[in-house]
């Protein structure tokens, strides 16, 4: 299976982006404080070879910060990561829109 362009959370559940951004397309705007991801974050991005670096540096390069990320109920980012990093390097303003409740997955897979 391959997980492109989702977020997986520790459980193992599955959001594709659109159902994410479909999810919260009525939901309000409001500033994001980026220091409140720390440096130290672990992003389980898929980097494995020189070609996926530079596919992740180019989408940071080319991110917009305009568009809001979207952070689940507790505050955690479920979309926007290549923005967050973009916005830490240029100073950029974000934008979030944070769910309520969060949107039931699309689907699981089991973590070991």
């Amino acid at each position: 299976m391959k997980l492109k362009h989702c977020f997986i959370n520790e459980e193992g559940n599955i959001w594709r982006d659109t159902t994410l951004i479909e999810a919260a397309k009525d939901l309000l705007s409001e500033v994001f404080d980026i220091t409140t991801i720390s440096l130290d974050e672990i992003i389980r991005w898929k980097i494995s070879n020189l070609r996926d670096y530079v596919n992740h540096y180019k989408r940071v390069q080319s991110a917009d910060c305009s568009i809001p990320i979207i952070l689940r109920s507790d505050g955690y980012p479920m979309d926007g990561w290549h923005r967050i990093i973009k916005a830490r390097v240029t100073g950029e303003t974000l934008t979030a829109k944070r769910f309520l409740k969060d949107p039931e997955p699309d689907f699981k897979v089991n973590i070991k």
